[in-house]
């Protein structure tokens, strides 16, 4: 038998455990809200990128070999740090999700 201390600590401890639980749950739905943001955004700056990057008498937009020819490079270095941001942003993501998988 136990007595009312043990018995206490017992709850206690599945209390703390239910609430870590709880909270895991939630760090989770808002990590993978915050990755498919983030997928979107990459998305939007790829779908955007050749309408930004092609001016007026410049290299058309199919000819994607010849990109670095253009004289616009502003938008190249906004879109590429842009995309740079993104990336470890959803890198950390995972990484999260996959250490709070682990406890």
């Amino acid at each position: 038998m136990k007595n009312t201390d043990e018995c206490f600590g017992e709850i206690m401890k599945r209390s703390e455990d239910i609430r870590y639980r709880h909270n895991a749950k939630k760090k989770i739905a808002i990590e993978a809200v915050l990755s498919g943001v983030i997928l979107c955004l990459m998305g939007f700056v790829i779908t955007v990128m050749p309408r930004i990057s092609t001016a007026p008498g410049s290299v058309s937009e199919v000819q994607y070999g010849s990109l670095i020819l253009r004289t616009s490079t502003m938008g190249y270095a906004i879109i590429g740090t842009l995309a740079f941001i993104l990336g470890i942003l959803f890198a950390l993501i995972c990484i999260k999700i996959k250490d709070l998988k682990k406890k």
